[in-house]
């Protein structure tokens, strides 16, 4: 993978290429992400954790293969819902979700590790 995808060349999914990516090197260089929660539904995007990580982010939800869309939405509509819930730790609504949303068992949470970032 050579990072997110923003851009692609064909609006037809079977004949489109990526056209432009925001690799690791980009999110690293980036400012804005001190302290913030990333969350991602691109598929395959948990390899860039470490950069979102490196660059301040305080934790970063993302799944390790590709993922069905078709109920993405309401399992982000929970997590962020619990997320208000302040007694609850994010590591714990994403796995409860997960139960729930067993398709999309492959998002996990990152958090830095001792002596990185944040």
């Amino acid at each position: 993978s050579q990072g997110l995808i923003l851009s692609w060349d064909e609006v037809d999914i079977r004949l489109r290429k990526a056209t432009s990516w925001l690799t690791d090197e980009d999110i690293r260089s980036m400012e804005g992400w001190q302290g913030r929660m990333v969350v991602s539904a691109a598929c395959e995007s948990a390899p860039l954790s470490d950069a979102f990580l490196a660059a301040g982010a305080t934790a970063v939800v993302a799944p390790t293969v590709r993922i069905p869309w078709v109920r993405l939405a309401g399992f982000f509509g929970a997590v962020y819902e619990n997320l208000i819930d302040a007694s609850r730790q994010l590591e714990e609504i994403v796995e409860t979700e997960k139960s729930r949303y067993p398709e999309l068992d492959s998002y996990e949470v990152y958090r830095p590790s001792v002596g990185q970032g944040v």
